[in-house]
């Protein structure tokens, strides 16, 4: 840690600052409110996908069986990214720092703020983007690879909304 900043946000007893109802008590920062604001959100990456693909193949062919891969791909990525990287300790470089305090630790220290509790799009299109050509190129279908991906963002659906 640099000049002594605690990873806590600044916090001595991460488990008071937790248990601090302070945020809870922020109001929706947005205009929207979520229940009519969020799904939208994260409907529009999947329709943009979909119409994408079909442009691109002149049909989408969805197969249930990649889609449920793609789900449980997207939840074993989801720890692994969680565990090991959003949680890994604080770097020394400050511009890493703020890449983590962007994607997650500012999560924990304001869980209201929903502009810190769900993955930027900066973040998700490129991640979502890699995962579809590699798909592509180890299953050697892209109609497979897309249906794998959608499963993702069907995941990446359910997770954001129960994580709210």
């Amino acid at each position: 840690m640099l000049d002594g900043e605690l990873p806590t946000g600044g916090h001595p007893d991460p488990l008071a600052r937790d248990l601090d109802p302070g945020p809870a008590r922020l109001a929706w920062p947005q205009s929207v409110p979520p229940a009519r604001g969020l799904p939208v959100k994260l409907a529009v990456p999947a329709v943009l996908t979909l119409a994408a693909a079909g442009a691109l193949a002149g049909s989408v062919t969805l197969y249930p069986w990649f889609v449920a891969g793609g789900v449980a791909l997207f939840y074993l990525s989801e720890y692994g990214w969680h565990r090991f990287v959003f949680h890994a300790p604080p770097s020394d470089r400050p511009w890493l720092r703020r890449l983590q305090n962007r994607l997650h630790y500012d999560h924990h220290i304001d869980p209201a703020r929903l502009d810190l509790l769900f993955l930027p799009a900066w973040f998700l299109v490129p991640n979502l983007s890699i995962t579809f050509l590699i798909a592509w190129a180890i299953l050697g279908d892209a109609q497979w690879a897309l249906s794998l991906i959608m499963g993702a963002m069907l995941g990446l659906v359910h997770y954001e909304w129960v994580h709210y």
